[in-house]
């Protein structure tokens, strides 16, 4: 029922898959939040609170590592990645997200660079994945399933540079 703010870099967070559950009662902050480079988390079950605005995982340091995760019943974005270099997500579902009447499976926003989403099932959200800001450039999408959302698979904003999306 607590929420996870990681500030210390250098960490690994492994779960033993979805019997690993971040399940919030507080609607004050998301879920896990990464403030710290060089950060995995692995292997764990990841929603909000039922009531509130919050994001399932919140990526602000560089060199994130998100793998092996289900990300399900969101109330915003179920990861949303700002000001960071080199995040990877890897072989992840995310789904139902944006309960509040916003949010997206995946979003880069302002400054990310060199993201790589890949191998991920993203379904059942506003937005698949969404790229929009300023400074957003040299990002990849590959080899995932993107389906069923209510807005669009992937939306990509006016100032989003030499971005890659490919299978």
């Amino acid at each position: 029922t607590e929420t996870l703010n990681i500030t210390k870099a250098n960490l690994k967070v492994m779960g033993p898959g979805h019997t690993f559950q971040f399940k919030p009662t507080t609607t004050t902050a998301p879920t896990i939040t990464i403030g710290a480079a060089n950060i995995e988390i692995s292997g764990l079950y990841i929603e909000t609170a039922a009531t509130g605005t919050q994001n399932a995982v919140t990526v602000t340091a560089n060199n994130a590592f998100i793998q092996d995760c289900w990300i399900a019943n969101v109330r915003s974005d179920g990861i949303n990645v700002s000001i960071s270099s080199r995040t990877n997500i890897n072989s992840c579902v995310i789904e139902h997200c944006g309960k509040s009447g916003t949010g997206n499976g995946i979003k880069l926003g302002n400054t990310v660079t060199e993201a790589l989403i890949s191998k991920c099932i993203i379904f059942d959200n506003v937005n698949g994945i969404a790229l929009a800001g300023t400074g957003l450039a040299d990002n990849i999408c590959e080899n995932n399933l993107i389906y069923q959302n209510s807005g669009y698979g992937i939306t990509v904003g006016s100032g989003v540079l030499r971005t890659h999306v490919r299978s």
